[in-house]
């Protein structure tokens, strides 16, 4: 009887042991390091952009020349990330943004009762913002995902403290 009792132990806590080990890969992303896409905000810059993730940090670099007769406006953003929480669909995380915008835009006055003659005036502005914030980022396909994100901008070279929300989309590879 004795036996039986310790063969039934063995086995039911074989069985227990090897249910409590399930296969936790499955409840959390795919790792991949690089992805390429665009960003929209006013922290975090707009335009193409690159992102790198280290393993709690990630890194976005975004980058958008514009330029036609009347105006050239280049923006660049460098935005770093800390993973708060990681799901398989979704991750939560911090983010700080920074975006630097330099435009220069020229205007054409014309001169009263002188169809023909005009005054030129260009306008340069150097921009700086600033934020932080919180965001979520959802996999809606295996290697492609979606984020938004919102938080506190400090623009326009500090001189106004506002709300702020960016987005973006990217392929992970």
């Amino acid at each position: 009887m004795k036996q039986l009792i310790i063969t039934i132990l063995i086995v039911f806590l074989s069985q227990t042991f090897s249910f409590s080990q399930t296969d936790t890969t499955s409840l959390k992303q795919e790792k991949f390091k690089h992805s390429v896409g665009f960003a929209v905000g006013l922290t975090t810059g707009y335009g193409l952009s690159y992102r790198y993730a280290f393993d709690k940090f990630e890194v976005q670099l975004a980058f958008a020349p514009i330029k036609n007769s009347y105006e050239t406006r280049i923006n660049t953003g460098l935005t770093f990330f800390y993973k708060l929480v990681e799901t398989k669909y979704t991750t939560f995380f911090l983010y700080q943004g920074n975006s630097y915008t330099y435009s220069k835009s020229t205007y054409y006055l014309f001169k009263e009762n002188e169809m023909e003659s005009y005054d030129e005036e260009t306008i340069e502005e150097h921009n700086f913002n600033n934020g932080i914030g919180i965001g979520i980022r959802f996999i809606i396909l295996k290697r492609v995902g979606l984020q938004f994100m919102a938080g506190y901008a400090s623009i326009h070279n500090f001189q106004e403290i506002n709300f702020t929300g960016e987005t973006g989309v990217y392929f992970r590879f």
